[in-house]
């Protein structure tokens, strides 16, 4: 006989995004529990989430593609997973990474010389991987 667990994460968001960029949200377990299905969702729709990586025995993980112009506010990742009738504790962890893009100060430069005076201006990028709080639970079986 089998026991059957689902894993539940959520993800959420204030502000959408200014850039289109590809999020990750995953769930993790110990005791190797085995995974049979697994699914996440974008308010309620699946069509902008793809399955990112996968181990049946540790965890997985879905790539969400937050769109430009939507109202999005939050993404739900399901893993049903089953053990053989057993006890113990385990532990789940899940966690949301959302990208981050950034514009830094402007940098200006000065050359001179015997063609002319010229100004440079440039700005840098910076990106950031913004690390949701990572949810973890400890239960009994």
């Amino acid at each position: 006989s089998y026991d059957n667990f689902k894993f539940t994460v959520e993800g959420q968001w204030k502000v959408n995004p200014n850039w289109e960029f590809t999020d990750t949200i995953a769930v993790a377990w110990s005791d190797e529990f085995t995974l049979y299905q697994d699914y996440a969702y974008i308010n309620g729709y699946s069509t902008d989430t793809s399955r990112a990586k996968v181990n049946a025995e540790k965890g997985v993980a879905y790539d969400v593609d937050l769109q430009l112009g939507k109202k999005e506010e939050s993404i739900l990742l399901i893993a049903k997973v089953y053990k053989n009738n057993s006890t113990g504790t385990a532990n789940v962890v899940g966690e949301y990474g959302h990208v981050e893009l950034a514009a830094r100060d402007i940098s200006v430069s000065f050359s001179g010389g015997s063609g002319g005076a010229e100004i440079g201006m440039s700005v840098g990028i910076v990106d950031n991987l913004n690390m949701a709080v990572p949810d973890y639970e400890d239960f009994t079986y």
